[in-house]
């Protein structure tokens, strides 16, 4: 019986195989039209390979339970992990089916429909919950500022001291790590989270592990919970603490009648195992479930779904196992891999193994990746249906900085060749033999460079800065547009241009220093009285005194209080703040580095605690000592930026104010948002949406490019410590995950694939170290080979070719390509010398160069 929201298509086409037909002729394979169709009831996991249509067959899963199944749109779920993703099943649903159907069908994530769960049936288990119907959800700012008041009340720590980040984050471990925290006492709140630890689960993603080592010998205050010491006594004290902070978090949670994020799951479950009249009625409600990006589930995800789904007909879950890289959050890859089979036992599995996106040659680079995983992969026959060619090349640099002159480099240039390839298409002239058809069209956003860790983003932004192309970070915030940047940055301003207002109350109250707004408001009418030129000429340079007799020997600095117009105790703070300025503007006119100026701002402010408890407060320490790094090598910087030229030759003779400034100039055309964005303006807080759809080359981390696609994708920072991380050594589960990580980046690309590595590179302003190539790259050479691909573009720097690094920005990378010895050997011919000789490997040169990466052979000037 037609229910209203189906077609006509089930009457029409009553026959299963006349209905397979009628779905591979809507757009679907073979192999996606099994899955679409598979009857009810079911359990069925769709394991899909990257670019396989894997969102494709989820819609079209919803349409055909409606169109051809009469499922009214009221009984579907869909739940996905990020809203993004629901708002993108939503669109194509509204697309294919009708803005009715789209609204009346319950699509959202795991904590959004937990959430709807829980203000409708809350009450029913209130006695265990302690919440009512209009429970607030804490955010993590909020969390943290519930244990910051814990630490205080109870451990006597004080509130300049506590640093609540570190517990509050174990406590989330604990969390994710269990099916349900409701009244789950401390210690085995902890296990669990020392357990989730223990397989590299409780790390962030993209914080540099040498960071995080760093980081956590060094620190003080707050030793056992920041860096969670897996000693005995570590242990034990934190076991002390955690006993504590665990019970009275929970109990003030409780009488705020509020949930935070990692409670919304664990009290839906606990619904399910205490209330059946609920759970019956939830299944009833949602007859079919669908779930995506299933491999990426908790523990607590997962029950929540094993739960909604065992009296389904249907849970339809898509995933691969070969793409779980959020193992440092909670997901556990066995519930794609061994739990689904365990509890549905009649389930289903339909393998997608055809590749839409890549050509072969990417297909098989990616294979070869995946190869190296200790588990073997479920989907290892996969295919590709576009043809390949000479389209992964692997890349070796000097540096990190020669790394990213490379990339930008290349990439405008494969921009310059395609704009003119489009414009030959458009006027019907002939192309060059050389050229690379596939990239014609390509645009700015059909380009993305990936990283490992988000510290490895200042050399890359600098790197296309120079290069004049228009690129976005997303997921993360420009390097020169973080806080603590601007903050430093803003300090060296000040100490440079004491008239620089906008700089000056940035820092005047950071870090806290007791004055407030209306301080500052009261500050500028005393200026004004004074007729001073700037609140900071009053404030370092006496532009208020005229005529003083004052025995107070603060007056050579500030008049009292009552000339000032503020309170006695806001003119100490500001007393304090201005001598602190005095002697850093000391420092910058009588010390030639940045660097040091830069060192003695960050001592006197006590700006590393300032940073501490901050959210990723690892690596905002890392990125303030990159910055030191940067200021520290001004001088060679600043050759490089001479437009002028002449090598940098000048620049023993700049005074130490002339050098603060000119790095200061430097640091704004970096940070430019013209400069970095191209015609697209972008503040701080801007959503990540706009920087998705914005023309320009897409910057951002490997764990962030999950889920995209891009013509052409550059992968920096190939080396073993990066990528696979240095802690995959630690345990067989971390490097299976860096192993799915580093393949959910080669699977990003379509047509072209670079890989890149550094000879040597920087980290947190050390010296440069040795690196070596990843054994991901290695593998993915080796196979190549095999397959006939051997003849990949390997631009290499010759060691007896490496410039100064001071000459790298403007260094011709096409003068460093060469080709393969053997390459050398077979073409030179016997006895060429001379003239013919360098022709001849020019030429040779120019063809490798040309094949590889579609660059027309006659724009390659060496």
């Amino acid at each position: 019986m037609n229910n209203g929201w189906a077609q006509t298509a089930s009457e029409a086409i009553p026959d299963p195989q006349t209905l397979l037909n009628y779905r591979c002729a809507s757009n679907l394979s073979t192999q996606q039209a099994n899955a679409v169709l598979s009857p009810n009831p079911s359990f069925v996991r769709v394991l899909a390979g990257p670019g396989s249509g894997k969102t494709h067959v989820l819609v079209s899963r919803v349409q055909h339970l409606i169109e051809d199944e009469n499922v009214s749109p009221e009984n579907i779920l869909c739940i996905t992990f990020t809203n993004k993703a629901a708002k993108e099943l939503r669109n194509r649903l509204e697309r294919t089916m009708g803005a009715d159907v789209s609204r009346a069908i319950t699509a959202g994530t795991f904590h959004a429909v937990a959430a709807r769960i829980l203000r409708k049936h809350v009450e029913k288990v209130h006695e265990a919950l302690e919440r009512t119907a209009d429970f607030t959800i804490y955010d993590s700012d909020d969390s943290k500022a519930v244990v910051r008041d814990i630490l205080v009340e109870k451990l006597g720590q004080t509130k300049k001291s506590a640093a609540p980040l570190p517990m509050k984050n174990f406590i989330s471990s604990a969390k994710s790590s269990m099916k349900t925290s409701v009244n789950v006492n401390a210690r085995t709140a902890m296990d669990s989270a020392l357990r989730m630890k223990a397989r590299g689960g409780s790390s962030n993603s993209d914080v540099d592990d040498d960071d995080r080592r760093r980081k956590s010998s060094s620190s003080s205050s707050s030793s056992s919970s920041s860096s969670l010491s897996s000693s005995s006594a570590g242990i034990a004290l934190l076991r002390e603490q955690f006993d504590i902070v665990w019970s009275e978090y929970e109990q003030k949670l409780r009488e705020a009648n509020s949930f935070d994020f990692d409670d919304l799951l664990s009290a839906v479950v606990y619904l399910f195992e205490n209330r059946r009249d609920a759970k019956r009625y939830l299944q009833n409600r949602w007859s079919h479930v669908l779930v995506d990006e299933f491999q990426d589930t908790s523990l607590a995800q997962y029950e929540m779904i094993r739960h909604l789904g065992e009296k389904a007909e249907t849970l339809f879950v898509v995933g691969d196992a070969d793409q779980a890289i959020y193992g440092w959050r909670g997901a556990e890859v066995a519930n794609i891999r061994s739990r689904f089979d365990d509890d549905f036992r009649n389930a289903q599995t339909f393998r997608l193994t055809t590749n839409y996106r890549s050509t072969a040659t990417i297909v098989s680079a990616a294979r070869a990746v995946i190869q190296q995983s200790e588990i073997p992969s479920a989907l290892m026959s996969w295919d590709a249906i576009k043809e390949g060619g000479q389209d992964v090349a692997v890349v070796e640099a000097g540096d990190e900085r020669e790394e990213g002159a490379f990339i930008a480099t290349q990439v405008k240039q494969m921009l310059k060749d395609a704009e003119k390839k489009t414009n030959s298409s458009s006027t019907g002239g002939s192309s060059n033999g050389n050229r690379d058809d596939s990239l014609e069209g390509l645009r700015k956003k059909d380009i993305a460079v990936l990283y490992r860790t988000n510290t490895q983003a200042r050399a890359l932004e600098e790197a296309f800065v120079r290069a004049g192309v228009p690129h976005v970070v997303v997921g993360d915030q420009s390097f020169y547009g973080r806080k603590e940047i601007k903050d430093l940055i803003a300090y060296l301003r000040v100490a440079s241009n004491s008239s620089d207002g906008v700089s000056l109350r940035r820092v005047i109250n950071t870090p806290t220093r007791g004055i407030g707004e209306k301080t500052v408001e009261k500050l500028e009418e005393w200026v004004s009285r004074c007729e001073a030129p700037s609140l900071g000429a009053a404030l370092f340079d006496r532009a208020w005194a005229k005529n003083s007799d004052s025995d107070d020997p603060d007056h050579e600095i500030l008049p009292s209080a009552k000339d000032m117009g503020i309170t006695a105790r806001a003119r100490n703070s500001v007393l304090a703040f201005a001598k602190t300025l005095i002697e850093i503007r000391k420092t910058a006119d009588t010390v030639s580095n940045p660097g040091e100026v830069l060192k003695k701002v960050v001592a006197m402010t006590d700006y590393e605690n300032h940073v501490k408890d901050k959210d990723d407060a690892n690596e905002r320490w890392g990125h303030v000592a990159e910055l030191i790094q940067l200021a520290t090598d001004a001088e060679e910087n600043l050759a490089e930026n001479d437009i002028e030229g002449g090598g940098g030759t000048n620049t023993t003779s700049k005074s130490p104010k002339t050098t603060l400034a000119a790095f200061l100039e430097g640091v704004s055309l970096l940070s430019s948002s013209e400069a970095t964005h191209g015609n697209e303006m972008f503040d701080d807080e801007e959503d990540e949406s706009r920087k998705e759809r914005a023309d320009a080359v897409k910057l951002m981390t490997l764990h962030a490019s999950k889920g995209a696609e891009f013509d052409v994708v550059f992968i920096a920072g190939c080396e073993d410590g990066l990528t696979p991380s240095a802690r995959a050594n630690e345990s067989a589960e971390e490097r299976d995950e860096e192993v799915r990580l580093f393949y959910v980046g080669v699977t990003r690309a379509k047509k072209k694939l670079y890989l890149c590595h550094a000879s040597t590179r920087r980290r947190f302003g050390s010296k440069p170290e040795v690196r070596t190539r990843s054994p991901f790259v290695d593998a993915i050479a080796d196979a190549l080979g095999q397959s006939g691909n051997s003849n990949i573009l390997k631009p290499k720097v010759p060691k007896s070719a490496k410039p100064a690094r001071k000459n790298t920005s403007t260094f011709d990378w096409k003068k460093r390509i060469v080709v393969d010895a053997e390459e050398s050997a077979s073409g030179g011919g016997a006895g060429g010398h001379g003239d013919d000789e360098k022709a001849r490997r020019l030429r040779r040169a120019r063809q490798s160069v040309a094949k590889a990466t579609g660059i027309d052979a006659n724009s390659i000037e060496f």
